[in-house]
């Protein structure tokens, strides 16, 4: 699943990816358009693990707000 925490270490800066980096960075964002409410998910998944990102895409992309609307879902991606 995507984790709230940044993909950073805490107190570190992000590093130059490097050629060979297999490491695909997520972004998620939920919406409710009637309410506001917003919540931003970020991690990181090895492109043989994008069975993961899959899996946790297709649950959000159906997640409902507590005002009974639909979540608008977005993902942006870092490949």
């Amino acid at each position: 699943m995507l984790n709230i925490k940044d993909a950073t270490p805490e107190g570190g800066s992000q590093q130059s990816a490097s050629p060979n980096d297999t490491k695909i960075k997520v972004k998620a964002m939920l919406l409710c358009p009637s309410c506001g409410y917003k919540k931003v998910f970020k991690n990181q998944f090895d492109r043989k693990h994008l069975d993961q990102l899959v899996v946790s895409a297709k649950v959000m992309a159906w997640a409902a707000c507590d005002c009974g609307d639909l979540i608008e879902f977005s993902l942006e991606l870092e490949i």
